[in-house]
């Protein structure tokens, strides 16, 4: 399986391709395994070099513009139970941003702009 981006679904800029397939595996939201056919199981030892909030995904694509706090601790929620599924230590940073207070609504172009910087 092949996660690939579709800048008019996504509502994102072309150039931003590659952070965003990088993104949403730093972010939890799409792990990366490899079967083991040998063994039939799965290897869930890949751990990328940042581990980011899901929020830095979010903010990139237009398609996430509606998108309240709350709506964004969910998601933080979910990537941080797929986290402590293939045994990985959240970071401080992830357990606080499951929180909705300490999320804020999608803003949309200038803080994706400043979040496009950071990668």
């Amino acid at each position: 399986m092949v996660y690939t981006p579709c800048q008019k679904g996504f509502v994102y800029e072309t150039p931003r391709s590659i952070d965003l397939g990088r993104l949403v595996v730093e972010c939890g939201l799409y792990p990366v395994w490899e079967w083991n056919p040998e063994k039939h199981e799965y290897d869930y030892s890949f751990r990328p070099a940042n581990m980011r909030p899901v929020a830095e995904y979010l903010k990139l694509q237009g398609r996430f513009g509606h998108l309240h706090a709350e709506h964004i601790a969910t998601l933080q929620q979910f990537a941080n139970r797929q986290w402590q599924m293939v045994g990985v230590q959240l970071p401080e940073a992830l357990i606080k941003a499951a929180d909705p207070k300490n999320n804020v609504n999608m803003a949309a172009a200038a803080e994706a702009e400043a979040v496009a910087h950071t990668l």
